[in-house]
């Protein structure tokens, strides 16, 4: 009985058998008929990838650092675009293309003036020293001051205007043009490097990093080094707690007295809800700006409005 029960499944494993014997037959069969399983795909690989140099941290850090020879700079010649909005909210609000000036000097004076793309007269006006921030607004002839350093901005009177917020600040637009304005040498701040890739390019990428409690580094920049050309085409900085403040990207660069400027900077500010597109047709580097280049002059009659730090 026990034999006659064991057939069966002897049986069994020579259909398995059978099939699997089957199946490499047909493998090589149509292997043999088709050519091999194997196919070689050719691929084009860029050329920023291709060309991708080797630096070592203090080629890198040699770089930034030679940014630090601009104190001034002047263009005349751009064009602004502002968006306004969170993505989460599903709206965007964008104000189209205008002509418009602007003037830095470090270590942190800014003036950006943006004009009718029509009459180009005057529609905005802002000019950021330190920490003081003056915002002139055409419409309603409005001149708004408050800090840089406020987290949030809002009119201090409650009044019609209560609810009115100014995000755009002097040190953003500041710190986005001069990346490079970075301090290597401040007790407690710490730096990497590493290498990133995507389907265009190869990076490198420098990380610097700030002490903070119980073994805890806080990200302050990451600065993104495009190897084929070495120019700082990325900055990303960061909140205390690790959320993105700037993320700021660079192109069209074009070598303006010794030094490779970029002629598109697109800032965004995730945390503040706006972002500026700024497309530059020139540079001036180390002009001599008078100090009335920054110094604003609003019409008559116009409405002072102070701002103050929203509490949370």
């Amino acid at each position: 009985m026990r034999e006659i029960l064991k057939i069966p499944a002897f049986r069994v494993n020579l259909r398995r058998i059978a099939v699997l014997s089957g199946l490499a037959v047909s493998l090589v069969i149509g292997s043999s008929a088709t050519g091999c399983i194997k196919q070689r795909i050719k691929t084009k690989v860029p050329q920023k990838i291709l060309q991708a140099r080797t630096a070592t941290l203090a080629d890198l850090i040699h770089l930034i650092q030679s940014y630090d020879r601009i104190k001034s700079l002047l263009s005349s010649n751009l064009e602004v675009t502002y968006f306004s909005g969170w993505k989460e909210s599903g709206e965007i609000l964008k104000i189209r293309k205008q002509p418009a000036i602007i003037w830095l000097r470090r270590p942190d004076s800014i003036h950006l003036l943006v004009q009718n793309f029509v009459s180009k007269s005057r529609e905005l006006d802002l000019i950021s020293l330190g920490d003081n921030l003056s915002v002139w607004v055409r419409r309603g002839n409005k001149l708004y001051l408050g800090k840089n350093s406020a987290r949030e901005l809002i009119v201090e009177e409650d009044d019609d205007s209560a609810g009115f917020t100014i995000p755009i600040r002097g040190e953003h637009i500041f710190d986005a043009i001069f990346p490079q304005n970075v301090k290597m040498d401040l007790p407690g701040t710490r730096f990497s490097l590493i290498e990133e890739e995507d389907s265009n390019a190869k990076y490198y990428v420098l990380g610097f990093y700030k002490e903070g409690a119980e073994l805890r580094l806080h990200t302050e920049r990451r600065i993104w080094i495009e190897r084929s050309s070495l120019t700082v085409v990325r900055q990303q900085i960061y909140l205390d707690e690790g959320q993105i403040a700037s993320d700021i990207t660079y192109s069209g660069h074009n070598t303006i007295d010794g030094f490779l400027m970029p002629l598109k900077i697109y800032i965004n500010r995730p945390h503040d809800g706006y972002s500026l597109d700024l497309e530059f047709k020139s540079w001036r580097i180390n002009p001599d700006l008078a100090d009335n280049a920054f110094v604003l002059t609003p019409p008559e009659g116009v409405e002072i409005i102070h701002l103050k730090e929203k509490a949370f």
